[in-house]
């Protein structure tokens, strides 16, 4: 027997309709899909008259007919069981499985089972007639196989292009996503700033500030080391959460100092993760970025002090921020 014919001869039988087959080491299984009169009779015929040839070749030692696809099988398709058996060898088996209660009443009322052995299961059948090892048995078929490649493939493609921030254009990052946070609240501010009540509405400002970015900046604060990005954003919020400490409304030049971070964080983003942001459009200041920026420091327990406008002003000229 040629293990390589006995699986070319299943494979001919890949378009069956009605009978299926399967190779388990040098048994053929046989699935009926139901029974015969469920289907054209040149169907049923033409594949019949294929596999009882395919078991005449000698290729396969035994045979297990799976009648687990249906409830019932007429006396026709049970004479045609018995055909095939007679294309099988001395030394080989021929063995029924799985057959419905109903079903199994009936091949025992026709004493059935003392001519053709009967399994309650197809994985007990073909434990004790072939010779299939476990291997054999427990590889995954080459469809299970196909569909876990690919599987595979995908994730490792979602892996590269998350880490190269390819698909960052499409589908945003999270710091871009708290830089939008950021200028929505400048947004709101400039509203109030052209509806002349920016200093009225100003304790109410600061606190919604306060509510809003609190959280984020104490998120950021528990990351020990970010990308530029991550850092850039951070610097941003820091900076623009610190308005809260302000008693009163804050003057051009602290909102100015605001703007400056959020147009190097856009400008990062841009650059590291190939987003395009919306920059802050702050009325009555220049919307570029002229000085370099120190990294705003924060503490969370103890709120930072106001600044005066001198400090204000000397902290606009520090020393250039070094990249990771």
């Amino acid at each position: 027997m040629s293990t390589s014919k006995a699986a070319k001869l299943v494979a001919e039988c890949e378009k069956h309709y009605v009978l299926k087959v399967e190779l388990h080491g040098d048994t053929l299984l046989i699935i009926p899909q139901g029974d015969m009169s469920g289907f054209q009779p040149t169907f049923y015929e033409s594949e019949f008259a294929r596999i009882n040839k395919m078991l005449g070749t000698g290729e396969f030692k035994n045979a297990i007919i799976d009648l687990s696809r249906s409830q019932y099988f007429c006396s026709a398709m049970i004479g045609a069981f018995m055909t095939l058996k007679k294309s099988i060898a001395d030394e080989g088996q021929f063995v029924i499985a799985e057959p419905s209660t109903e079903m199994l009443t009936i091949l025992k009322s026709m004493h059935f089972d003392d001519v053709i052995p009967i399994y309650n299961t197809v994985p007990q059948a073909i434990k004790n007639v072939s010779n299939e090892t476990i291997w054999e048995r427990v590889r995954p078929k080459p469809v299970v196989l196909n569909s876990l490649l690919g599987f595979c493939l995908l994730l490792a493609a979602a892996v590269v292009l998350l880490r190269t921030n390819w698909l960052s254009p499409f589908i945003g990052t999270q710091e871009a996503a708290e830089y939008n946070v950021n200028l929505e609240i400048l947004e709101e501010m400039n509203a109030e700033r052209r509806a002349g009540t920016f200093d009225q509405n100003w304790e109410k400002i600061r606190s919604t500030l306060d509510d809003r970015l609190h959280r984020h900046v104490k998120s950021f604060n528990r990351i020990q080391s970010g990308t530029l990005s991550k850092d850039a954003v951070h610097e941003a919020t820091v900076c623009l959460w610190q308005l809260h400490d302000e008693r009163s409304a804050p003057d051009d030049e602290r909102l100015q100092r605001v703007v400056n971070y959020m147009h190097n964080a856009a400008k990062t983003i841009r650059e590291k993760q190939r987003i395009e942001l919306e920059v802050p459009k702050q009325e009555g200041y220049v919307p570029a970025l002229k000085t370099p920026l120190e990294k705003p420091s924060v503490s969370l327990t103890e709120p930072p002090a106001q600044h005066s406008t001198a400090e204000v002003n000397a902290a606009e000229h520090p020393a250039p921020i070094v990249d990771k």
